[in-house]
C-alpha cells in the first residue's frame, strides 16, 4: 500500500507599541495587536490484498481488485485573534498590567465563535520605598497580585457537526457500502472558561544569596468541553466507538500553594555552588456536572473491563478512580459467610457496600485519586575553574496508578493464560492464608475494577545528570567551545511494581491519567554535545 500527507498553514501578525516615559517616574507602554492563523491537511491512503504480481508493489494496485481498499481525510481550521496590554509603573515600585484578547475559533459557530478574556496584574517592591533603605535583612522585597479568565478549545475541528460513517452490508451476496449518521455534533459549543487569582511574595536575603519565592493560586473552570454519555436508544453505538458527544458540562475548581527557593552555597572565584528547592501542592475538585451525575473516562482493555476505571464525579478531583474496594483474600473461618457470594476461602474478597451478597456496580466507591498531594524537584550546579556540573531530582507523592499490567502478569484471565509474574507464585493456600493471590480455581472471581491492583506511584528520580568543560580562550581563541556529556533518568526510587511510575497509557489525558496498561517506561539515555559560539 501507499499513503500520503500533506499540510498547509499560514501566520499573520500585525503589533502597535507605544512608549513613555514621563515626570521621571511614569513609565508607560501600550501594545494593540492583531492575529490570524489557517492551515489544512489531507490524506490519502490505498492498499490491496493477494497482488497476483508482487513485483509491481504500489505501482498497479487495482490488480488487486476487488481487494483494494481506499481512505482519505480532509481538515481545514482558522483562528482569529485581537488583543491589547498596557503596561505602567510609578518609580519601580508600583506595577500595573492589563490585558485583554478576543480570540475566534473555527471549531465554534456563530455567536460562540469568539471567546472574551481580560485580565490584570499589580505590584508593589517594598524594598524600593524609602522607609526600607535604611535596612540591610532583604534586598527585594516585591508583593504581586493578578486575575485573568483565559480560553480553551480543546476539541475536534469539526466537534459542532454531525458526520457521516462507513458501514457495509450485504444485499443478498454482494456486499455493498453504506453510511450511518455518528452521534450528533454539538453546534451550541463554546470556549471553556478559567477565571484565576494569584498572590505571590518574593523575598531576597543574605546579600543576595537567598531567594524565595510564595504563589497561591485559585481558579475555576466552567463551560467544561468533556464527552457526555450517548443512550444507545439515542444514537449511541458501542461497536463502533459512538459512545459519547462533547459537551459544555460543569464547573471545575483548582488551587494551590507553590514555592521556589534558591541558595549560593558557595561562591569564589573558582568555585560556586548553587542549589533549588522547588515544590507544589495542588487540589482540583469537580464543583458540577450539569444534568450528569457522573460521567466516565475512556476504556482501555475490553477483555478485561467495558467500564472505564476512571470518572467525573461532583465533589471528587479529576483523575479519581473509581471500583470495589479490595479487603483480602477469604479465610477458612469465613467459609459461611463466602458462600453467600458463590465463593471459597482463599477467592478475593470485596466490600459489598450494598449488602446484596453480591458484587455489583453498586458496590463501586472511590478508590483512588491519579493527582499526587506534592511535587518537587532539587537541582544542583557546581562550577569549579571551567567545570560545571549539574544534577536535577525530581519527585512525587501519593500518586494513585491503575497497574492492570500488573495484573495481566499475574492472573488467569480471558485473553492471556500464562502468568509470567515471578511474585504471583506467593498465592493463597491454608497453609498460606496471608498470600498476595488468591488461589488458581473456578469460584475465584477477579475483579479487574478494584484497589487490589491499584498501586502507590509515588517515586524519586535522578533526572539528569551532567558535566561540561568550557574551553579557555588561551587554548581556542576563535570561538567560544564548550562540552558537554549528559545522562537522563539515570535512576528511580519506588515502591511501583511496574516498570515505571511516571508513564501513562493515558498520556496527554487530566481525566484518566494513572493508568499502566503496559506503558513504556522513559528511556535512559546518554548524549554527548559540543557548542561552539564565534
Amino acid at each position: 500500500g501507499q499513503s500520503s500527507y500533506e499540510s498547509k498553514s499560514w501566520l499573520v501578525n500585525s503589533f502597535l507599541t507605544y512608549t513613555r516615559r514621563f515626570g521621571g517616574v511614569h513609565n508607560l507602554s501600550a501594545m494593540a495587536g492583531f492575529e490570524e492563523t489557517k492551515s489544512t491537511s489531507q490524506n490519502f491512503s490505498a492498499t490491496a490484498n493477494i497482488l497476483p504480481i508482487e513485483s509491481v508493489g504500489w505501482y498497479n494496485l487495482g490488480l488487486a481488485a476487488p481487494n483494494i481498499g481506499v481512505g482519505s481525510g480532509y481538515s481545514n481550521g482558522a483562528m482569529r485573534s485581537y488583543f491589547g496590554r498596557v503596561n505602567y509603573n510609578y518609580a519601580s515600585r508600583y506595577y500595573l498590567t492589563m490585558n485583554y484578547r478576543a480570540d475566534g475559533s473555527s471549531k465554534f459557530k456563530g455567536k460562540n465563535m469568539f471567546g472574551y478574556f481580560p485580565s490584570f496584574s499589580l505590584a508593589w517592591r517594598l524594598s524600593e520605598e524609602k522607609f526600607m533603605k535604611n535596612q540591610n535583612a532583604f534586598q527585594n522585597i516585591k508583593i504581586r497580585g493578578g486575575w485573568g479568565v483565559t480560553g480553551s478549545q480543546a476539541i475536534g475541528t469539526y466537534a459542532t457537526y454531525t458526520t457521516l460513517g462507513g458501514r457495509s452490508f450485504d444485499w443478498g451476496d454482494v456486499p455493498q457500502a453504506g453510511y450511518y449518521a455518528r452521534v450528533g455534533g454539538n453546534p451550541n459549543l463554546k470556549w471553556e472558561s478559567t477565571e484565576q487569582l494569584d498572590v505571590g511574595l518574593d523575598l531576597t536575603t543574605l546579600d543576595g544569596a537567598l531567594s524565595l519565592s510564595f504563589d497561591y493560586y485559585n481558579k475555576k473552570t466552567v463551560d467544561l468541553l468533556a464527552p457526555v454519555s450517548v443512550a444507545a436508544y439515542n444514537g449511541g453505538d458501542p461497536e463502533y466507538g459512538e459512545e459519547s458527544v462533547i459537551s459544555n458540562v460543569g464547573s471545575v475548581r483548582n488551587e494551590g500553594i507553590e514555592f521556589s527557593i534558591t541558595y549560593d552555597v558557595l561562591k569564589s572565584n573558582r568555585w560556586s555552588y548553587s542549589v533549588n528547592l522547588n515544590g507544589a501542592f495542588n487540589r482540583n475538585k469537580v464543583l458540577d456536572l450539569g444534568e450528569q451525575s457522573m460521567i466516565y473516562g475512556a476504556t482501555y482493555a475490553p477483555g478485561l473491563s467495558s467500564q472505564s476505571p476512571f470518572i467525573l464525579k461532583a465533589g471528587e478531583p479529576i483523575g479519581t478512580i473509581w471500583g470495589m474496594k479490595y479487603l483480602g483474600i477469604w479465610q477458612e473461618d469465613e467459609a459461611a459467610e463466602a458462600a453467600k457470594f458463590q465463593q471459597t476461602p482463599g477467592d478475593y474478597k470485596y466490600q459489598d457496600l450494598n449488602n446484596n451478597s453480591t458484587y455489583d456496580s453498586g458496590d463501586n466507591q472511590v478508590i483512588g485519586n491519579t493527582n499526587p498531594s506534592f511535587t518537587w524537584g532539587f537541582n544542583n550546579l557546581v562550577s569549579y575553574k571551567n567545570f560545571d556540573f549539574n544534577l536535577l531530582f525530581e519527585g512525587v507523592k501519593n500518586r494513585d496508578v491503575m497497574n492492570w499490567a500488573y495484573m495481566v502478569a499475574s492472573e488467569r484471565i480471558d485473553f492471556s493464560q500464562l502468568i509470567t509474574l515471578r511474585a504471583a507464585k506467593n498465592r493463597w493456600t491454608p497453609d498460606n492464608p496471608n498470600a498476595e493471590f488468591a488461589k488458581m480455581g473456578n469460584s475465584n472471581r477477579l475483579n479487574a475494577l478494584s484497589s487490589h491492583y491499584m498501586q502507590d506511584g509515588s517515586y524519586v528520580k535522578l533526572r539528569n545528570v551532567s558535566l561540561a568543560y568550557n574551553i579557555p580562550k588561551s587554548i581556542l581563541s576563535f570561538a567560544s567551545v564548550k562540552l558537554s556529556v549528559s545522562a537522563q533518568n539515570c535512576l528511580t526510587l519506588t515502591k511501583y511494581k511496574g516498570y515505571d511510575p511516571e508513564i501513562s497509557s493515558t498520556s496527554g489525558s487530566d481525566t484518566s491519567s494513572g493508568m499502566d496498561w503496559f506503558a513504556y517506561p522513559n528511556p535512559r539515555s546518554f548524549s554527548f554535545g559540543i557548542s561552539i559560539v564565534y
